[in-house]
């Protein structure tokens, strides 16, 4: 040290030899990890698009794209306090295939899941081979590299809801997307889309997964079925019922970095106020509510409006109705931050 020089002048002298090799010294990050005490900032704002406001720029769309083919009819939610996704960490949006339509095979290694809104008989996905019908409600995955095509051999519009983990692989540089030289698959003739076949406890060697769980398909049937019982053995004080669709092999979630969710307000639930590391996209299937966010600011929600909360942000659900149940899809990123260690919630 020299004479006269105080400890914080040498320090800063020593920052500057530092920065001059490329190198930074952990005091340089106090001030991060002091902000960082009271849990992960969050990211974006608190925002709903309402189906009304979905459904004219779904019709506007059909007009302005007379034709999909490599190009789709879809529509992205944009967080407006986010530079992309509808959270830090997902990405929405609504799709709509004509009649007649057969939006062409891609491939990404983008993680995506398509639940449906509007249903059609002759709706379907083919994903790498396996054709899977798309009825109302029916949860279908394109887990990462998996090719698929859509279909659309009905006589209506098909309509689906559509969540991305795109801000994930963007942020971490692994964008990559591949065309095959077809418009659609040939089927595998393999009849894996139906239940038993995709979660028995016994099936061929060799059928192995893609990136994710091996069973593609998740009727509502089933969902509702196991959704009505689990709602006989109690209610969740912050969450209603919740359950989460989950890889019938290893009992983890069915995509790498996403968590789906079938969440049920009860009528006249009132929900503890809670925050989640995760932040939620969340699209109403049936009922009306309204969710509190930070004490201050409610959103009110009904059917078919898609609403998203930042993560950490404090919330809680009230199902408005005093007769009627509310049901919600819910898409998280709790997924990740579960096999990270992260995943985390708190309590009022």
């Amino acid at each position: 040290m020299k004479d006269g020089e105080s400890g914080n002048e040498r320090l800063a002298a020593f920052d500057g030899e530092l920065a001059g090799v490329n190198m930074t010294g952990q005091w340089k990050f106090e001030a991060l990890l002091q902000k960082a005490i009271g849990g992960p900032a969050p990211a974006g704002i608190p925002f709903k698009w309402s189906w009304e406001t979905i459904s004219t720029m779904l019709d506007k769309s059909c007009e302005a794209l007379k034709e999909t083919t490599t190009v789709r009819r879809t529509l992205s939610f944009s967080n407006p306090a986010l530079p992309v996704g509808s959270t830090h960490a997902l990405l929405g949006a609504v799709q709509m295939v004509l009649p007649g339509e057969v939006e062409w095979t891609h491939s990404h290694a983008i993680s995506a899941l398509r639940f449906v809104i509007d249903g059609v008989d002759g709706l379907s996905t083919v994903v790498d081979g396996e054709h899977l019908p798309m009825a109302k409600h029916d949860l279908i995955l394109t887990p990462a590299w998996a090719k698929h095509d859509h279909h659309n051999d009905g006589d209506r519009p098909g309509v689906w809801l559509d969540v991305l983990d795109l801000p994930i692989v963007a942020g971490l540089k692994q964008m990559s997307y591949r065309v095959p030289n077809t418009k659609s698959q040939e089927l595998d003739g393999r009849p894996r889309a139906d239940a038993d076949s995709r979660s028995h406890f016994l099936r061929r060697r060799g059928v192995v997964s893609t990136a994710g769980s091996p069973r593609l398909r998740f009727p509502w049937a089933e969902t509702e079925t196991e959704l009505s019982r689990q709602a006989s053995q109690g209610v969740d004080p912050c969450d209603g019922v919740m359950l989460e669709y989950f890889d019938p092999f290893t009992g983890e979630s069915v995509l790498p970095t996403l968590s789906c969710n079938v969440q049920l307000l009860p009528a006249g639930f009132t929900g503890v106020e809670h925050r989640k590391t995760a932040s939620s996209l969340c699209y109403v299937m049936e009922g009306s509510g309204t969710t509190s966010i930070e004490g201050h600011t409610d959103i009110d929600w009904k059917e078919r409006d898609v609403f998203v909360l930042p993560n950490w942000v404090w919330h809680a659900h009230r199902n408005q109705s005093t007769d009627e149940r509310a049901l919600l899809f819910v898409v998280t990123e709790a997924a990740l931050l579960r096999s990270m260690g992260i995943e985390r919630m708190e309590l009022r």
